[in-house]
């Protein structure tokens, strides 16, 4: 799946909301247990950074973040292994 936000200068906070809908309803349409891959380019990698902090019970296999601008984040000092 792709997601485009409903607005894409919209906070990463309420994008990260956004981002959780749609895999509640991925695991819904599914399986609870499919594996859950996130691929975010620039600020995409923050909306997915700040997913896994909010929501940390959801289970992703694993992030990958493309050209995304973390030195000037809040992700700066934060160092996240996905198993």
């Amino acid at each position: 799946y792709k997601v485009m936000f409903s607005d894409p200068i919209d906070r990463v906070d309420n994008q990260a909301k956004e981002l959780y809908d749609v895999i509640n309803f991925i695991k819904k349409t599914y399986e609870e247990n499919i594996n859950i891959y996130l691929v975010g380019y620039s600020k995409g990698g923050l909306v997915n950074m700040r997913f896994i902090t909010l929501y940390p019970f959801v289970k992703i296999k694993s992030v990958v973040s493309i050209g995304t601008p973390y030195h000037t984040s809040f992700f700066k000092s934060c160092i996240l292994f996905i198993r």
